[in-house]
């Protein structure tokens, strides 16, 4: 699969409906609605209707499949891609809402005259393919508690050279919100 990085956005780790991880994560909310709420407006703010959305696993607690259909669709996008979490029911999985559901998957992103190499995963990987090669490999599951890096090749002229790396894209990493193929190449520049 090749996706133009224009309209491809990136989450992971909602956990809607999940009380603890307001706690375990430290996220700023007193409630499970609020969290909630936040979560989808920050979807609907982001993710444009003709946009990719690739979520990286850990949508929602919930197992009531009005719910579960309802917050996939607030995903907004208009192809939506499970790579399933350890918190993915069959309830999550099974759900016709989703065009692609799959425990990884490797993708193409046209971004400013080049096509880079992606491997996405719910879980960190120290090695991925081709993570020698320009790979970069987009996680959750660590909630920002692994830190990501980058790769390098030498330059002749002693300048950086940024060719791939692993990066978390957990709600907790980006704001509570999605993110763009740019935004995690920025990132990984900063790094």
């Amino acid at each position: 699969l090749t996706f133009d990085a224009k309209n491809l956005f990136f989450a992971s780790d909602y956990h809607y409906g999940h009380a603890g991880i307001i706690q375990y994560c430290k996220r700023p909310y007193v409630s499970v609605d609020e969290m909630d709420q936040t979560l989808s407006f920050g979807l609907q703010e982001t993710v444009p209707h003709k946009g990719v959305m690739v979520f990286l696993g850990d949508l929602t607690f919930h197992t009531d499949p009005t719910k579960i259909d309802a917050q996939i669709h607030s995903l907004r996008a208009e192809t939506k891609i499970l790579v399933r979490g350890n918190h993915d029911g069959k309830e999550v999985a099974h759900s016709d809402k989703w065009d692609l559901v799959v425990d990884h998957l490797e993708i193409k992103v046209r971004f400013n005259g080049k096509t880079h190499r992606l491997f996405l995963s719910h879980y960190p990987h120290y090695s991925w393919p081709g993570s020698h090669h320009g790979g970069v490999h987009l996680h959750g599951h660590s909630h920002g508690q692994i830190p990501g890096y980058f790769v390098e090749k030498p330059n002749p002229q002693g300048l950086r050279n940024l060719v791939g790396g692993r990066l978390d894209i957990s709600a907790d990493c980006w704001d509570y919100r999605p993110v763009s193929f740019g935004q995690i190449w920025q990132r990984l520049e900063q790094m």
